[in-house]
């Protein structure tokens, strides 16, 4: 579906993750509804639809759904031979970071 769907004007990006058991989530982001209804109106998307209805999905729920904000965290990756950030005082005494 990512190779139809990139085509789509307003199609911004997706994220996907499945377990181990067989559950699959993807997660599809467009500019806006009018980019998601020509996703929808689509003939191949729809044939895909019919087909994964047919052959593959016993359920499936969709949600649509405006994103009113978004945040994230990456963790940065550990560097070898640097040693770990201090928890001591900074020099000169105090606590860093501290409100005065």
């Amino acid at each position: 579906m990512e190779e139809l769907v990139k085509d789509i004007p307003g199609f911004l990006g997706m994220d996907q993750a499945h377990t181990p058991g067989g559950l699959s989530v993807t997660v599809g982001y467009f500019r806006d509804a009018d980019a998601i209804t020509e996703w929808q109106r689509d003939a191949e998307h729809r044939a895909a639809q019919k087909r994964g209805r047919a052959e593959w999905y016993e359920s499936y729920t969709l949600h649509v759904a405006k994103v009113e904000r978004s945040h994230g965290y990456t963790r940065p990756a550990p560097h070898a031979g640097v040693m770990a950030a201090s928890s001591a005082p900074a020099e000169g005494g105090g606590d860093v970071g501290q409100d005065r």
